[in-house]
């Protein structure tokens, strides 16, 4: 405030001054007066305004004090000032209380540096130090053994010149220390990380690698890539993905390279896997690879892509020998079922001439002794005339191709219980056919008979016909989805132990069974062909209920 007065008025003489040359050139009028005193006015506040700005340029050494020492208390940064001789002339709190609670030692101004913090290497402090008073700034990390507790601290260390104004001498440093421990720690631990992250890549049998699209280029390998490819990490990283040009086959490439076909499913499915063959000097290399987008920009398009490669050659080559052993299999399963089904083809025959003259014998008359022989041998012909045709069924259901027709399935299974009707006791039993939805379907002629006619011919044999009133129920349930067919019966039930393999070949549930054991085995084939499935709910002494599940199949 006062400095802008002085200059008003400083401002005010000269304009006076100026005045007075103007009249005395121009207007050829001076006054001497007034001139002299306008001189003396401008002289005056000339000094007034030199020794006024002096005045106030200057800082209260008491205000300056107060910050300096402010400044320098507060912060946890250990901060001390030494003379040239290397003694303390100031130092904050938390250098006084780091090196009492530390070092167990009081610190006071006077006191040398060297002793209170226990200097191990004097020279290398002396030669630190002459640099600061030089006027260089000096900066380093240093680790320390804490004598008191044996632990080692890291600590940030800095050496700075205070420089006097008045004639450029440096009388003075100040030292900073900062306790780094903790950040050596982390560092420490960070690089132990990278390092065991890296030793896991380089001994895993997997290729790691990166891929930038934008760089169109390998920017990660691991060390598992040479000994699987054939090329070096740096050979990788200094090439493009041209370098496979030629070495992946044509019908690999939309899988090896990043084509936009690619990358489009990358994108759906965030998880790519795919196989592909790498053919170098002759060679042929199976390759599985996953990949996943690794880094994406802030409108969500990837830019880095992360895959693990492993080399699947040992699973091809057992997977090679694995479906030359099903062909193989194959082929003498198919020349089984034609020599079962030749033979027994070729049997029927003589069996039913067998039968035929058995029957007439009996009707040429016989003696008693002999009646009993010859039914034994009836039975026994009947007995592998059955198994005869149920591996002629066996063969027609698993090997024949679909014939898909239109089937009035209601129909079909009236007619079935009209057939079965007349065998033993099927005429003391009452039957039952409902049906919801449509009763026409498009499925398997051939295979839907052998289904219905075993699981009703089933239900017929093995009826308690003295303890109840039998019947046997069917029900159909023909929807948009499926068809669902329940043969449902009250007969002798089967016990619960026998039911898991009751669709076994050759499996009989009871030892009175008169059956092969391949009527359940042929109707569970039969389902399977058609994509079907079949349950069981069954209960000793109650009886029994199938449930035939089939899809609906294009006519």
């Amino acid at each position: 405030m006062r400095k802008r007065y002085v200059l008003s008025l400083l401002f005010l003489s000269f304009i006076g001054l100026a005045v007075h040359f103007y009249a005395y050139f121009f207007v050829s009028t001076f006054t001497n007066g007034l001139l002299f005193f306008n001189v003396i006015l401008f002289l005056t506040f000339s000094l007034v305004l030199f020794f006024s700005s002096k005045s106030e340029s200057t800082i209260n050494p008491t205000e300056s004090e107060a910050i300096f020492k402010n400044l320098f208390e507060n912060g946890k940064i250990l901060k001390v000032v030494l003379s040239r001789d290397l003694r303390i002339v100031f130092f904050n709190k938390a250098f006084s209380d780091t090196v009492k609670k530390e070092l167990d030692l009081d610190v006071k101004v006077g006191d040398f540096y060297a002793n209170k913090m226990l200097i191990d290497d004097y020279d290398l402090f002396k030669s630190r130090t002459n640099e600061a008073f030089e006027g260089k700034t000096v900066s380093f990390n240093r680790q320390v053994k804490n004598p008191i507790r044996g632990n080692e601290i890291w600590v940030e260390i800095e050496y700075t010149p205070l420089l006097v104004q008045k004639n450029k001498d440096i009388n003075n440093i100040a030292i900073n220390i900062l306790n780094i421990t903790q950040i050596k720690k982390n560092e420490k631990l960070v690089i132990e990380k990278n390092t065991f992250i890296e030793k896991i890549n380089d001994v895993t049998p997997f290729i790691i690698h990166i891929y930038d699209l934008r760089l169109q280029k390998y920017v990660y390998v691991n060390r598992g890539i040479d000994d699987i490819v054939k090329f070096s990490k740096q050979e990788i990283l200094a090439s493009s993905q041209d370098m496979f040009n030629g070495i992946v086959p044509d019908e690999d490439a939309k899988n090896f390279f990043y084509l936009p076909e690619k990358l489009a499913l990358l994108n759906e499915k965030n998880i790519l896997e795919f196989e592909f063959r790498l053919q170098n000097n002759g060679k042929t290399t199976w390759l599985s690879s996953r990949e996943i987008p690794f880094l994406k920009d802030e409108n969500g398009n990837i830019i880095q892509i992360l895959g693990l490669t492993r080399d699947v050659n040992s699973k091809k080559e057992k997977e090679k020998k694995l479906h030359n052993a099903f062909d193989e299999l194959k082929k003498v399963n198919e020349e089984l079922d034609s020599f079962v089904y030749k033979a027994s083809h070729d049997l029927r025959s003589p069996l039913g001439a067998i039968l035929a003259l058995i029957t007439l014998v009996k009707d040429l008359g016989l003696e008693e002794a002999s009646k009993p022989y010859i039914e034994l041998m009836e039975q026994s012909v009947h007995k592998v005339i059955k198994v005869t045709d149920d591996l002629i069924d066996h063969t027609r259901v698993t090997k024949a191709e679909l014939r898909i027709e239109k089937i009035n399935i209601k129909n079909l299974i009236q007619g079935t219980i009209n057939e079965l009707r007349f065998l033993k006791n099927g005429d003391m039993i009452k039957f039952k056919v409902e049906c919801i939805g449509e009763e026409y379907i498009a499925t398997d002629l051939v295979r839907i008979n052998m289904i219905v006619n075993n699981l009703i011919g089933n239900a017929i044999k093995y009826h308690r016909i003295k303890d109840n009133i039998p019947f046997i129920k069917v029900d159909i349930e023909n929807t948009k989805q499926d068809l669902k067919l329940s043969f449902e019966d009250n007969g002798s039930g089967i016990e619960e132990i026998h039911q898991p393999k009751l669709f076994d070949m050759f499996f009989r549930a009871t030892k009175e069974s008169s059956g092969t054991g391949l009527g359940l085995y042929i109707v569970k084939s039969a389902v399977e062909k058609l994509s079907g499935k079949i349950e069981l709910n069954s209960k000793l002494g109650v009886g029994t209920e199938f449930v035939v599940t089939l899809p609906h199949h294009s006519n």
